[in-house]
Formats: C-alpha cells, structure tokens, sequence
C-alpha cells in the first residue's frame, strides 16, 4: 500500500494508525533509504535506534541478502526512475527503466519487510508519484495506491514553517518551504496521482479532513479497497495505542508512543493571512474543484 501526497499531508498519522492493524506493517518513507547512503550517516529508526542497529531493520536485510552497498549501486537507477522529471512518463504510463539489479534489489527488500514483519501488506509513506510508478514496475510487488488529500490552506500553513525533528540525515530541522514552491508541488502532486491511478482499481482517495473527522469509517474503506478487514480499534477519545515501530524519514513525531488521538486540525492551526489565503485559493481552484476538495 502507497501513501500517495505531498509533503505534510498527515500520511505519518494515516500509516501509523493503518500499523495498528494485525495485517499490516507500516516503515514509513521508504524512499529516503534511496537519497543518500542511510546506512552510514547516523540516521535513526524511529524505535530510537541508529538504522544499522535496529533490530528489525537488521532482519529484513539480512533475509532479503542485502547490505548498505546494495542500496548504493542501485541509488542512481532508483532515483532516475523516481525524478520529478519523470512527470512525463508518469502520465503516459510508461514503464520507468530500472536496471534488473535494481530491480531485484527494491522486490527483495519488500519481500523482507513483509516476511519480517508478520505482515500481507506493506505501508510505504514515501509520497513522491514517481517513486510509486517505479514500484508498479516491479514484478512481485502489487501497488495499490491510497490518494491522500489535504486540504492545501493547511499544507501550505505547515510546509511554510519550518519543524524540529529527529535524527534523520543530520538534520536538525525539517526546513520551512517557499509559498509559490508550497503550492506549485501540492498542485503538481495531486494531479500527477489523479492522472496516473485515479481510474485503476488499485486505486481510493482519502480526504484527510474525512479521515480526522471519521477515521474508522475512512480506515474501513482503505481496507475494503485491499480486499481485507480493518481491524483497527479506536477508543472513545479517539485514540489508537502505538508501540514500538520502525519508520524510516517520515513526520518528526514518528517517534511519539503511547495513546496517540486523531483529530481535525484546529481553526487557528491552519488559519492563513488573509493576503496567503487568496493566494493559495487562487493557484489551486481548478486542482481543488478536480478533487472535490472543500
């Protein structure tokens, strides 16, 4: 399963709930493994510990027969394949072009975390459409792509300020985005998802808004997309409990433990100046009004 998006668009809330299901098993953006060398350079899984020591993480490698080198020698394949530039072939449907050691590598390492993990159904957050279209052209990965949809005032207002996080790349910050940049991706994003599986049947879109508001129907009907059962529980708060995981990149609050709520984002988190809020419902209309995005 897919978490198809732009940046700060709930998917770490989205696939964390998703993990609590017996059937799945959520790592977050699996992408990042691919942007740099994250076995050597002090990045962390969110259960706290540096990749190469995490437990779980040290399992998949060792049953898929990978190492740090692997990732490596496949980077240039993957990252061609997965380029903003690809935008083109995404929309014609054209298989990316991934080397066959790329290949074999990125269907043992799902493999792996499948069978590591107990699970059917891997949760990848990695967002970008390219990375997904390089996926589908995988032979024993089957994608289904969940379509999730924020409303892009609240993008906007999250992805234009910039957040603490983890250890992750050495980065302290998760750096704040540009307005015309904000928008320009949150437009491009969604209509190069809509365009490229909207029509398949591996395919349902999720309104974050719906999801907050009511989150077992809306994780019920990303399970009936699956052909499974969400047996994903919810107590009377709102709160799903969340144990140990293993989430690669993903929001800086992946590593938050414990009973974790879903809840609309308040007026006042997501309120815009007046002079942004034109901006944003302006650059976004016909993207919105495709959507059905309030």
């Amino acid at each position: 399963m897919y978490l198809a998006c732009p940046a700060r668009s709930g998917s770490t809330i989205v696939s964390r709930a998703l993990n609590t299901s017996a059937s799945v098993v959520s790592v977050g953006e699996v992408y990042q493994l691919w942007l740099e060398d994250a076995w050597n350079v002090g990045n962390s899984c969110s259960c706290g510990a540096a990749l190469p020591a995490c437990k779980f993480w040290s399992e998949v490698m060792s049953h898929a027969g990978l190492s740090g080198a692997d990732f490596r020698q496949t980077r240039a394949s993957i990252l061609k394949a997965s380029r903003p530039r690809s935008s083109v072939r995404v929309l014609l449907r054209r298989k990316p072009r991934l080397t066959t050691h790329a290949e074999e590598v990125v269907n043992r390492l799902y493999s792996a975390i499948s069978a590591v993990a107990g699970a059917a159904i891997v949760v990848d957050a990695s967002k970008f459409p390219g990375y997904a279209d390089a996926l589908c052209s995988c032979s024993t990965i089957e994608v289904s792509v969940v379509h999730l949809i924020r409303d892009p005032e609240g993008v906007f207002r999250s992805a234009t300020r910039a957040k603490p996080r983890d250890d992750w790349g050495g980065h302290p910050v998760l750096p704040a985005r540009g307005k015309f940049t904000t928008i320009a991706k949150w437009v491009t994003a969604h209509e190069l998802i809509a365009a490229r599986w909207g029509s398949g049947q591996n395919y349902v879109r999720v309104h974050y808004s719906d999801f907050v508001r009511e989150p077992l129907r809306e994780l019920e009907r990303i399970g009936r997309s699956l052909g499974v059962t969400s047996d994903v529980e919810l107590d009377a708060a709102g709160c799903f409990e969340v144990g140990e995981e293993h989430l690669i990149g993903s929001n800086p609050d992946r590593s938050t433990r414990g009973r974790l709520r879903i809840r609309p984002d308040s007026p006042s988190a997501t309120s815009l100046p007046p002079r942004d809020k034109s901006l944003v419902a302006a650059l976004t209309r016909p993207t919105r009004r495709r959507l059905g995005v309030e």
